[in-house]
């Protein structure tokens, strides 16, 4: 059944979910955003109603009667867009990440969500990639031993901006979650595309999963080439062009599995490929899609957590970058200044 959408804020992530919302067959009924190149661009490229373009978000909300409103937004108007969209009727909400500024603002989303009966998602959808489900096959595979380690090393993508794709990416692969998390953060050097009164923070940060799975991250302001992930095994290792989809396995041979890990020189066999690729509006449907079934594939308590993840980060790099468990006490009420 088609459902009527509201978009907040239309740059490229924004765009992205109308193309998904159009090719489910959802009707846009409005969208958002204070530029007026994004908004003129938009109806342009979507051949949408001029009558659903809005510059005035208070006067969106009112003047629609819509099912889905997605925010895809800067995060500081996150939390306040989608509680405005709840409270306008709107019975399913989804969030791009992160999913506020402050754990406050999210319980504040929480909150409404509860008292509305909405449905809420957050865009965390890294259990829904191709390329993630390859990875995971290949080191859960008996052959390969489970993961013992993952190593993501790129550019300076930023802590909120990427950083929180590769929480998301490693609990899929492991299995387990994360519960002790250490970073040491620096400033990014160049001023943040989406305006100066942003900040996200580049690199590096270490935690462990509930498993015993170990990930490291490395996306320093002084890296500005490629975004790669390297997993490793008992059996196996596998490193993988997180922007190309290719990648180089080798798996210990049936004569040498039985051998301990000091003999790491044992004769492996070896392959290398292309995994599936990833398609950015095919996931954004597939998010809208599991959102409107009532199932979302990331729902507001994983997006809590997530955020608990980058807060965790600041606070440990702030204290002398120690190991602190992101699901304890942190301040609620910091807001912090992401994209």
């Amino acid at each position: 059944m088609s459902k009527k959408v509201l978009v907040c804020g239309v740059g490229r992530m924004g765009q992205r979910h109308i193309r998904a919302a159009q090719h489910l067959g959802h009707s846009i009924v409005g969208f958002f955003d204070i530029s007026d190149v994004a908004r003129g661009d938009t109806l342009r490229e979507f051949q949408l109603d001029p009558k659903t373009e809005y510059k005035d978000i208070d006067r969106m909300f009112a003047e629609n009667n819509a099912d889905v409103c997605i925010v895809a937004t800067t995060t500081p108007s996150h939390a306040p867009f989608a509680i405005a969209a709840m409270k306008s009727g709107c019975s399913h909400v989804l969030i791009e990440k992160p999913v506020a500024s402050s754990i406050d603002e999210c319980f504040n989303i929480m909150n409404t969500a509860r008292e509305t009966g909405s449905v809420v998602a957050i865009n965390h959808p890294y259990s829904e990639i191709g390329l993630s489900k390859f990875i995971r096959d290949t080191v859960q595979s008996d052959e390969f031993g489970g993961l013992s380690s993952c190593h993501i090393v790129g550019g300076d993508a930023g802590v909120a901006m990427n950083g929180i794709h590769f929480f998301d990416l490693f609990e899929f692969v492991a299995g387990s979650r994360i519960n002790k998390i250490s970073a040491r953060l620096v400033a990014q050097l160049l001023q943040n595309p989406r305006g100066p009164q942003y900040n996200d923070n580049s690199g590096v940060i270490d935690a462990n999963a509930a498993s015993g799975a170990r990930l490291h991250i490395d996306i320093s302001n002084d890296h500005g080439v490629g975004r790669y992930g390297i997993f490793m095994g008992t059996g196996g290792s596998m490193r993988v062009d997180l922007l190309t989809s290719k990648y180089e396995l080798s798996v210990r041979s049936a004569v040498t599995r039985h051998l301990p890990a000091t003999q790491y020189d044992a004769a492996t066999s070896n392959s290398s490929g292309d995994a599936p690729p990833i398609d950015m509006v095919e996931l954004s449907a597939r998010a809208l899609d599991r959102l409107l079934s009532d199932s979302p594939i990331a729902d507001i308590y994983d997006g809590e957590r997530f955020l608990r993840y980058l807060v965790a980060c600041h606070v440990s790099s702030e204290t002398g970058e120690n190991f602190i468990d992101p699901l304890g006490p942190l301040p609620e009420n910091r807001k912090f200044h992401w994209a």
